[in-house]
C-alpha cells in the first residue's frame, strides 16, 4: 500500500493527481517496494532556486530535487517514508519545448526521475536512465 501525498504551488492541472499517483506507484513497484510512503510538490522555478540554494548550495533553478528520508540505507519498501520529489513545472515547460516534448511527458519524467532517486538511484547511472525511460514509455505508448 502507498501513501502518496501531492501539493501544488504553482498551478499546473497537466497532470491529474489520479496519474501522478499512478505513476509513482508503477515506479516504485519497478524497485520491489509495495509499501511506502512519498511527498510530491510541484513548484515554480523561484521556489525551487530556493531550495536547491538552500540545501545543496547551487545557484538557479533546477528540474528536479528528491529529498530522501533513507539517506545511505537500503530501502526495504516496508511503509517507510522515502522522501519527498519537488518539480518546477517552470523548467518543465522549457525543457519540454527544448526537447521537442509534450509538458505532460516532461513532467511525468520528473516525477519517475525524483522517485527513482528516493529508491536510491543516483545521476548518470545507465541503468537508472533506461529504467525511467521504460517506466515513461509504458505511460507513453
Amino acid at each position: 500500500m502507498f501513501k502518496i501525498r501531492i501539493k501544488r504551488l504553482k498551478g499546473n492541472l497537466i497532470l491529474s493527481d489520479k496519474f501522478i499517483k499512478r505513476l509513482i506507484q508503477k515506479t516504485l513497484e519497478s524497485q520491489g517496494i509495495k509499501n511506502a510512503e512519498v511527498g510530491l510538490l510541484i513548484v515554480g522555478d523561484d521556489k525551487i532556486a530556493r531550495l536547491n540554494r538552500k540545501y545543496l548550495g547551487r545557484i538557479g533553478p533546477t528540474d528536479v530535487l528528491a529529498f530522501s528520508m533513507r539517506e545511505g540505507k537500503k530501502v526495504s519498501g516496508s511503509g517507510e517514508n522515502l522522501g519527498d520529489v519537488v518539480i518546477s513545472v517552470d523548467r518543465a515547460k522549457e525543457q519540454a519545448a527544448e526537447f521537442k516534448n509534450s509538458l505532460k511527458k516532461e513532467l511525468s519524467l520528473y516525477v519517475i526521475h525524483g522517485v527513482l532517486h528516493l529508491a536510491g538511484h543516483k545521476d548518470g547511472s545507465r541503468k537508472m536512465e533506461k529504467l525511467q525511460a521504460k517506466i515513461l514509455e509504458s505511460f507513453f505508448k
